[in-house]
């Protein structure tokens, strides 16, 4: 895996306001769950459905907030 042949996307961020140690990142075929605690945990996900799906997931969240 090589960040430099991702090429640039949008970022959208969540208000300020909320606060959590954890986040979620899509791109390309990858999905990386990453909770920052006492003992940082990271899950990479490399599978294009699953990737597709949050990508959904996220679409639906944002149209939403709107």
């Amino acid at each position: 895996f090589n960040l430099k042949n991702l090429t640039k996307t949008n970022v959208k961020v969540f208000s300020k306001n909320i606060k959590t140690p954890s986040w979620i990142t899509i791109f390309g075929d990858y999905v990386s769950n990453f909770t920052i605690t006492e003992t940082p945990i990271v899950f990479l996900i490399k599978n294009k459905q699953v990737t597709d799906s949050y990508r959904e997931y996220f679409n639906l969240m944002w149209k939403i907030a709107k």
